[in-house]
């Protein structure tokens, strides 16, 4: 069931709807909105400027998909991940797409395992030549990469 709704002129891009959409709701639910601590929402919606929003109107953290379009990956110094790829993904030196084991939510950070090692969904076809780390902790990585 829908908490509130917002009816936009067909030009308005998705992107810039949510500021007045969190407005309306805080007005129609000033106690929920007092009580949130996230809001979810699509990948069009995951801007730096929806980020601040949230925060700014709702004292949220906006948890969104990475959008990828117009997104290129980006090197990291972080140790085995040559970079984060443009849906946020790590990628290993190997050139092995991370896969997502965890997080710790206490210290900010996603665990990520190698697909070569992976205790659960082992890869047999995939060789590791660089066989450096079996997994990788990467502190919120998803909000460096729109930095």
């Amino acid at each position: 069931m829908p908490l509130t709704r917002e009816v936009f002129k067909g030009n308005t891009p998705d992107g810039k709807t949510l500021e007045p959409t969190l407005e309306t709701f805080k007005a129609e639910h000033p106690e929920m909105a007092e009580q949130l601590s996230f809001i979810l929402a699509d990948g069009i919606y995951q801007t730096p400027e929806n980020q601040k929003v949230t925060k700014d109107v709702l004292q949220a953290k906006l948890v969104a998909p990475i959008n990828p379009r117009n997104r290129k990956d980006k090197p990291t110094t972080t140790r085995g991940i040559e970079k984060i790829n443009r849906y946020g993904t790590p990628i290993c030196i190997s050139g092995h797409k991370m896969e997502l084991r965890g997080s710790d939510r206490e210290k900010g950070q996603y665990i990520y395992t190698c697909p070569v090692f992976h205790p659960n969904d082992k890869q047999e076809a995939l060789t590791c030549p660089q066989r450096i780390t079996r997994n990788v902790v990467m502190g919120q990585h998803k909000e460096e990469y729109l930095g």
